[in-house]
C-alpha cells in the first residue's frame, strides 16, 4: 500500500514537472523579445513581439502588441495584428491587405522631432532650474531680512500671531483693489512706471510678510532656545517646500501674499492710529 502511494506521488510530481516545462516552452513561443532582425512567418502565431535594435517583418499573426525600438517594421499583406503597434526611432511599411485592429503609433526621430524634443527638454530643464533658484532665493531672503532687522520685525510677527484670519481677509480685499489700480495704470503709457513701482512694492511687502510668517512657523519646531533668525530659516524652508507642491502650492503662495499684504496694511493703520492718539 505504501509503495503504491509513493508511486502515485512520484507520478503526480512527474506530471506536474512535465506540464510546467511544456507551459514554459509554450510561453516562450508565444512572446518574442529579440535584439536582432526578426521575422514572423506566415504560419506563425505569437502573443507579442518586442524588437530592440533591429528590424521586424510580420507575415503571420500577433495577438497582442508589436513594439520595435530603433528599427523598422514591415507589415506584410498576410499579417494579422490584434494589438497596438508601436515603432520608436524607425519607420512602418504596411502592405495593402494587412489586417490591423488597434492603434498604430510611429515616433520617428527625424530632424524636426529631434529639434522639438531638444527644445522641450531645454525648456523643462530651464523651468526646473528657475524654480530651484527662486526656491533657494525665497528661502534665504527671509533669513537675511530677519538677521538684518533683528527685533524690528517683531511688530509684524505679533500681528501674525494675533489674527492670521483677519490678515488674510484684509489682504484679499486689498489685493483686489491693487489689481484694479494696476490694470487701470497699465493701459496708459504714463502709468507703466507706476505699475513697475507697485509691483516692486508688492514684492517687498511679500518678503516682509514671508519673513514674519516664517519666524512664527519656525517657532513651532521642537526646541525653544533658537535665535529668531534660525526660526525664520527653519520656517522658510518648510513654507517654500510646501509651495513647490502642485496646485496646493499655488494656493499657499497666494494666501501668503494676501497675509503679507494684510500685515503691512494693518501695521500701518495701527501705527497711524496710535500717532493720532498721541
Amino acid at each position: 500500500m505504501k509503495k503504491k502511494f509513493n508511486r502515485l506521488i512520484l507520478l503526480i510530481i512527474i506530471t506536474l514537472l512535465f506540464f510546467c516545462t511544456a507551459a514554459n516552452a509554450f510561453a516562450a513561443e508565444q512572446s518574442l523579445i529579440r535584439h536582432q532582425d526578426t521575422v514572423i512567418s506566415e504560419d506563425q502565431m505569437v502573443e507579442s513581439v518586442v524588437v530592440v535594435g533591429g528590424d521586424a517583418t510580420v507575415y503571420g499573426s500577433v495577438r497582442d502588441v508589436v513594439v520595435v525600438i530603433n528599427g523598422n517594421l514591415d507589415i506584410k499583406k498576410s499579417s494579422r495584428i490584434m494589438g497596438t503597434v508601436l515603432v520608436i526611432g524607425g519607420n512602418i511599411r504596411q502592405e495593402p491587405g494587412a489586417h490591423l485592429t488597434d492603434n498604430v503609433l510611429n515616433i520617428s526621430f527625424d530632424r524636426a522631432t529631434s529639434n522639438s524634443l531638444l527644445l522641450g527638454g531645454m525648456l523643462f530643464i530651464g523651468v526646473w532650474f528657475m524654480r530651484l533658484v527662486l526656491s533657494l532665493l525665497f528661502t534665504l531672503l527671509p533669513f537675511i531680512i530677519a538677521t538684518i532687522s533683528k527685533h524690528r520685525l517683531e511688530p509684524l510677527v505679533i500681528l501674525v500671531r494675533r489674527s492670521p484670519e483677519r490678515l488674510l481677509l484684509i489682504g484679499f480685499v486689498s489685493s483686489l483693489l491693487l489689481t484694479a489700480i494696476i490694470a487701470l495704470l497699465a493701459i496708459t503709457v504714463v502709468g507703466l512706471p507706476l505699475v513697475i513701482l507697485l509691483l516692486l512694492a508688492s514684492l517687498v511687502i511679500f518678503l516682509l510678510g514671508l519673513a514674519s510668517i516664517s519666524l512664527v512657523v519656525g517657532e513651532w519646531l521642537p526646541g525653544n532656545d533658537r535665535a529668531p533668525y534660525l526660526n525664520t530659516l527653519g520656517g522658510s524652508i518648510i513654507i517654500i517646500s510646501a509651495i513647490n507642491f502642485p496646485f496646493l502650492g499655488s494656493l499657499l503662495l497666494l494666501s501668503l501674499f494676501w497675509i503679507s499684504l494684510g500685515i503691512v496694511i494693518l501695521w500701518y493703520w495701527e501705527n497711524r492710529k496710535n500717532n493720532k492718539g498721541i
